[in-house]
């Protein structure tokens, strides 16, 4: 059963204890992401998110990671377009050491010059990665179409421009203003007694005092976008308007996607590689976010093939579309769903990890049992409206990085499809 307190500053802490396990999960969630940065300050929380392992007042870089090896298990941080995360999973004889070493991050970085100008360095080179990743790069591309002029369209590792100017009095004042107490989440799941907790408590809720940050609404409007790279396949994706994670239909449209593209048995996994030998590699995600979302189908296909691949997936999906899902699929996917979610949530950090997002972004927690009962409920004429709604030629959008091509081309030949 979980335990939800907030503190007197307003941090929340939500917790599960578990003694049949060594292990303990501890997480502290920021509701601080690439969405609720101004567009000069773009980057600034992945960009804080890695000098917390820089070095505090009491430690350095170096001391820092000799006591994360020490700890053993995994402590690790990462930054979406919603919110920042720092975690770890160590044995509960660990359990506090862990929690000082945190706290020592949050609270006492030290944001040398000397430290920002090498992760500078670093992240550029996190860029370059990301550039030199096709399949990357023309997801990021939707994204900064779909959602062009709002900071859910801006990158989550900024740019090598917009991290240029940053200092490390700028990144300590931006995290001053964000890392506050409307805005923190604790997280706790595992091995711990009632004395560890406390000391948590008392260690990791010494956030102050303050409002979360806001960030403007953002809205899905259609965008074509198209990078001429040197490579061997064409790397697509294909996107329509999705859901928000706050409503109350996500389950249906996480059910529809797995249909469409989620897995092996999928309708488009199915027919455009095993049926047809289009490609290697086709398959469909959700990106979900507090006000709207994208549904996306990715393939890699090469020239000799795209035409009819595009033309395949947009026929797949006109089919869904104009006829439905079947009970059969529904009764599948659904089992499967829930047959995931209720093995994952075995692990300590799972458990953490639904809890601390939850409480953060949803502003409650579903059990595991109560979240399978959701998919469960969900009928085979939602997810067909979801469809029909959702699968339309004019809301279409596409990103291709290509060797030789064009979205616009790309983007006719899934209409086409789509139309019949």
């Amino acid at each position: 059963m979980y335990r939800i307190e907030t503190l007197p500053n307003g941090v929340r802490v939500i917790s599960e204890q578990n003694p049949n396990v060594r292990s303990v999960s501890l997480g502290v969630w920021i509701a601080s992401g690439t969405r609720h940065e101004p567009i000069a300050q773009n980057g600034a929380s992945h960009f804080i998110e890695h000098m917390l392992f820089k070095g505090t007042d009491h430690a350095t870089a170096a001391d820092l990671a000799d006591r994360m090896d020490a700890l053993g298990g995994e402590i690790n941080a990462f930054t979406t377009k919603e919110c920042t995360c720092f975690y770890g999973r160590v044995l509960d004889e660990k359990l506090t050491e862990f929690a000082d070493m945190l706290a020592d991050m949050l609270f006492c970085s030290r944001f040398d010059e000397e430290s920002v100008e090498i992760e500078r360095g670093v992240i550029n080179e996190e860029i370059g990665m990301c550039d030199d990743t096709p399949d990357d790069l023309a997801i990021e591309n939707l994204f900064l179409g779909v959602f062009r002029d709002t900071p859910l369209g801006y990158p989550i590792l900024g740019t090598r421009e917009s991290l240029k100017p940053m200092t490390g009095k700028i990144l300590r004042t931006y995290k001053d203003a964000n890392y506050t107490a409307d805005a923190a989440v604790i997280s706790l799941s595992g091995h711990f007694t009632d004395a560890d907790l406390d000391h948590i408590k008392r260690v990791l809720g010494a956030f102050p005092a303050g409002a979360r940050p806001q960030s403007g609404l953002s809205a899905y409007r259609p965008a074509l976008a198209c990078v001429e790279k040197p490579t061997e396949q064409n790397n697509i994706v294909i996107g329509f308007p999705a859901l928000s994670y706050l409503s109350e239909q996500r389950y249906a449209m996480q059910i529809l996607n797995n249909i469409v593209g989620g897995n092996m048995s999928s309708r488009l996994f199915q027919r455009v590689r095993e049926q047809l030998g289009l490609c290697y590699s086709v398959h469909s995600f959700l990106s979900t976010h507090s006000d709207c979302g994208v549904f996306s189908v990715y393939i890699g296909t090469g020239a000799a093939s795209e035409q009819k691949a595009m033309t395949e997936i947009g026929a797949v999906l006109r089919e869904i579309a104009e006829n439905g899902v079947t009970e059969e699929e529904v009764t599948k996917v659904c089992d499967s769903i829930r047959s995931a979610l209720l093995m994952s949530m075995e692990s300590t950090s799972a458990r953490m990890n639904h809890m601390g997002k939850g409480l953060l972004l949803q502003k409650h927690v579903l059990n595991p049992d109560e979240v399978a009962a959701k998919y469960l409920s969900v009928t085979r004429e939602e997810i067909n409206e979801l469809a029909r709604a959702t699968f339309r030629p004019e809301l279409l959008s596409l990103s291709a990085v290509t060797a030789k091509g064009s979205a616009e081309t790309y983007a006719k030949w899934v209409a086409d499809g789509l139309r019949g």
